[in-house]
């Protein structure tokens, strides 16, 4: 019987390595500095896609989160796919949710722990 030939092949190890070792998204903000590194691009660039310069700035510095404007104007202007970009509305609403819950947390903490007694000094013989 002959052996299966590599093209024959290929599409069961696709999907052996998918199941078994999937390759994360990257960051979105990840993505946009590799499409401007490949493009060439500046910040000033990224002006008609995200807004003012100031935006820009805070965008890739992590400071502001993608609008869903922006995200759509990458999109469409820079083609990075959508399901990247994405996955930073997905992560602050669960960055949020995480913060709501330390913050609830810290106050669960603050009410319901019980104070130790004060200490007495104590009285040696004089």
């Amino acid at each position: 019987m002959p052996q299966p030939n590599l093209q024959e092949r290929s599409p069961l190890v696709e999907a052996y390595e998918e199941k078994h070792y999937p390759i994360a998204l990257p960051n979105p903000i990840s993505a946009i500095k590799f499409r401007m590194e490949q493009q060439g691009l500046k910040q000033s660039d990224l002006i008609p896609y995200i807004g003012s310069k100031s935006k820009v700035s805070e965008v890739l510095s992590g400071k502001r989160a993608l609008s869903k404007q922006m995200i759509r104007a990458l999109h469409e202007g820079l083609n990075i796919p959508l399901e990247v970009l994405i996955q930073e509305e997905e992560r602050s609403q669960q960055e949020k949710n995480i913060n709501k819950l330390n913050r609830l947390e810290a106050v669960c903490k603050r009410f319901l722990t019980i104070p130790d007694p004060p200490k007495s000094p104590l009285k040696r013989g004089t």
